[in-house]
C-alpha cells in the first residue's frame, strides 16, 4: 500500500494527499493512516516527527480550515517528499548512515545552512566531532565516496551536495529520539526550509503561468516571494536546480520545467 501511494509523480501525491484528508465518519484518521503505514516503522515516525503538533494536530488543523491553503499545500507537499526520501532510505539500496557518519554529515548540513556552494572549515568540524584529524579525513573521504559531501582537501574546505541534503532531511525525521546534538528548534528551521523551497517553487510557477520558455529574473522573485536574494540563489534555487523543477535560463534568469509544472498542478 505505501509502495503504491508514494512514489513522485502528480498521481501518487493526489492519493497521498486525499488519504492524510479523508475524513471518515467510521475511524479517525491517525488510526487510517497507522493502518496503511503500519508495516513501515520508520514511515510513521517521519510523518510524525515532521508536523509540530504530530499528526493528529495537524490534521484537525487542515481539516477545520485554520491554515492557509496555500501553507496546507506546502506542508502537505513537503510531507510527501520526506515520504518518498523515507521509503528510498528504507530500501535494500539506501542503508542508514552509522552514528558517527550521521554526525559528521549533520555537522556539515548544519553549518552549511544547505548552501552547496560553501566550503566549511574541517577545523570547526573535527573540533565539533572531538576526534582526530585522520578520523576526519577518513569519514570525509567516505562521504564524499557516497555523493554527500565534497572534501577536496583540508585546506580547501568541506561543502555538502544535494545528495547529503537529502540524507540529513530523510534521516532525521525517522529517529524515535532526536540525537543529543540536535535540537528541537533546529528540526523546526529543517521543516520550514523544506517548506520554503516549495513557497519559491509555486511563486515561479505563478509568474511563468505554466510557460516553459519564459524566464524570471532571480532578484524579482526574490522581491516577489520576500526571500533574501542570497538564499533564494545559493540555498533555495539549486535543490530546485537538483530536483528538476527548474533550470537556468541565463545568468540572472530561470525557467520552470514541465516536471516542475506537474509537480505543482498535482
Amino acid at each position: 500500500m505505501p509502495n503504491e501511494i508514494i512514489k513522485s509523480d502528480s498521481n501518487n501525491f493526489r492519493s497521498f494527499k486525499e488519504m492524510i484528508l479523508r475524513k471518515d465518519e467510521d475511524s479517525n484518521l491517525i488510526n487510517k493512516i497507522a493502518s496503511d503505514y503500519s508495516r513501515i516503522p520508520a514511515l510513521m515516525r517521519a510523518l510524525n516527527n515532521f508536523l509540530p503538533s504530530g499528526i493528529p494536530g495537524a490534521l484537525d488543523q487542515f481539516l477545520s480550515e485554520k491554515e492557509a491553503e496555500r501553507e496546507q499545500e506546502n506542508t502537505l507537499r513537503a510531507l510527501y517528499l520526506l515520504a518518498t526520501r523515507v521509503l528510498e532510505l528504507e530500501s535494500k539500496n539506501n542503508p542508514r548512515l552509522s552514528d558517527e557518519m550521521f554526525k559528521f554529515l549533520f555537522y556539515v548540513y548544519k553549518n552549511s545552512e544547505t548552501d552547496i556552494f560553501s566550503r566549511i572549515d574541517l577545523d570547526l568540524i573535527q573540533n565539533q566531532l572531538g576526534i582526530s584529524q585522520n578520523k576526519t579525513i577518513s569519514l570525509g573521504q567516505y562521504l564524499t565516496d557516497k555523493g554527500f559531501i565534497k572534501f577536496p582537501s583540508w585546506d580547501v574546505g568541506i561543502g555538502i551536495l544535494h545528495n547529503g541534503i537529502l540524507k540529513i532531511e530523510s534521516e532525521l525525521f525517522t529517529y524515535n529520539d532526536l540525537p543529543e546534538y540536535v535540537n528541537e528548534n533546529e528540526i523546526l528551521l529543517i521543516r520550514d526550509k523544506m517548506q520554503l523551497r516549495l513557497t519559491l517553487l509555486q511563486h515561479i510557477f505563478k509568474l511563468t503561468g505554466e510557460d516553459t520558455y519564459k524566464k524570471i529574473n532571480h532578484l524579482e522573485l526574490a522581491n516577489i516571494s520576500n526571500i533574501n536574494h542570497d538564499i533564494v540563489l545559493r540555498q533555495l534555487l539549486p535543490y530546485l536546480y537538483n530536483e528538476g523543477w527548474v533550470k537556468a535560463a541565463t545568468s540572472d534568469t530561470i525557467k520552470i520545467t514541465e516536471d516542475g509544472i506537474e509537480f505543482i498542478k498535482g
